[in-house]
């Protein structure tokens, strides 16, 4: 017969292997290549775009995005403020969304994902994109 405690403590023990095992594959992501006024920085130099994708800025933190297989443009903002303000009509461009191309987006200004490295993404954009934080 297993007493409700015994359970408490095998499910105690899972859950304390799980919590390990995920604070062992935290701790070992690297951080992002790009931050967020970098990919700014980007969605204004055309040609560090993907292919066939193009963005217009039409406010201060928002521009008109257009990639193949979208069937109309989108609006969107790299600036999680703004975003959070106007997300009813806009995406937040950053790595993992829908519309951000993580690997063409490094491809265009010359680096593999994990190879990218600050002083020559400034250099390639021509600024220190890191230094024009919002808000």
């Amino acid at each position: 017969m297993i007493l409700a405690s015994d359970d408490w403590y095998a499910n105690h023990n899972r859950f304390e292997e799980r919590r390990h095992w995920l604070s062992h594959k935290i701790g070992q992501l690297q951080p992002s290549p790009l931050n967020l006024a970098d990919l700014e920085a980007i969605l204004d130099r055309p040609e560090l775009l993907p292919p066939g994708c193009s963005a217009t800025r039409i406010g201060k933190f928002e521009f008109k995005w257009t990639q193949p297989g979208l069937g109309q443009e989108a609006r969107i903002t790299c600036d999680p403020n703004y975003y959070e303000d106007n997300s009813d009509s806009l995406k937040l461009w950053v790595q993992g969304s829908p519309l951000f191309l993580m690997h063409e987006v490094t491809e265009a200004i010359g680096h593999s994902q994990t190879q990218a490295h600050r002083s020559e993404l400034e250099a390639t954009l021509g600024t220190n994109p890191g230094a024009n934080q919002h808000r």
